[in-house]
C-alpha cells in the first residue's frame, strides 16, 4: 500500500505515487467529499488506442495499463455502486432467463429494454471513477466533482 500526492488538475484528479503498491485515497467519498463509510480496493485499465481490442484479446490484455486504487464510498454512493452492479447483472441474465418463456417480439422488446437501458444506467451507477492516463508512478483520473474541489490546484503545493 501506498500513499499517493493528489491535486486537481483541470477536471481531472493527478495522482503521483510514492513507492509501490497501490495509489490510496484520502479517506473521503472520491464522489461527495463526505466521510467515507467504506475503503474499495479495485484495477482501473486504460488502453490508449481504441481500436486494439479489435485486433485481439490477448494483444489487448498486453498492452493496457493497470492501475490500483483504493478509495473511499459513502453510504449512499456505496450502495448507488451495488444498485447499478445488480441492473448490469440483470440486464446479462433477464434475457437469457425469459428466452424460452417468450417468442416473437415479446424478445425483442425484452432484449431491447434490458440491454439499451438497464445496462446502460447500471453502468452509470456503478461507475464512480474513469481513469483518463495512467503511467507507473502517475494515473489521471474522472472523479466526483465536490471530492476534486476539496483537492489543492496543481500550481499549488499538495
Amino acid at each position: 500500500m501506498s500513499d499517493a500526492i493528489c491535486w486537481q488538475h483541470g477536471r481531472d484528479l493527478l495522482l503521483v505515487r510514492e513507492g509501490g503498491g497501490r495509489f490510496c485515497f484520502p479517506d473521503r467519498c472520491v464522489v461527495c467529499n463526505a466521510p467515507a463509510n467504506g475503503r474499495v480496493r479495485k484495477t482501473l485499465y486504460h488502453l490508449r488506442h481504441w481500436w486494439i481490442p479489435f485486433l485481439s484479446l490477448a494483444m489487448h490484455i498486453h498492452v493496457r495499463r493497470r492501475v490500483e486504487v483504493e478509495f473511499g464510498l459513502c453510504r449512499q454512493h456505496a450502495l448507488a455502486r451495488r444498485i447499478g452492479w445488480a441492473c448490469i447483472a440483470t440486464a446479462v441474465v433477464l434475457p437469457a432467463a425469459l428466452l424460452p418463456a417468450m417468442d416473437g417480439i415479446a424478445v425483442v422488446v425484452a432484449c431491447f429494454v434490458a440491454l439499451a437501458l438497464l445496462f446502460p444506467i447500471g453502468v452509470r451507477l456503478a461507475t464512480v471513477m474513469r481513469l483518463v492516463a495512467c503511467d507507473p508512478m502517475f494515473a489521471r483520473l474522472r472523479v466526483g466533482r465536490k471530492f476534486l474541489e476539496s483537492l489543492p490546484t496543481s500550481s499549488e503545493e499538495a
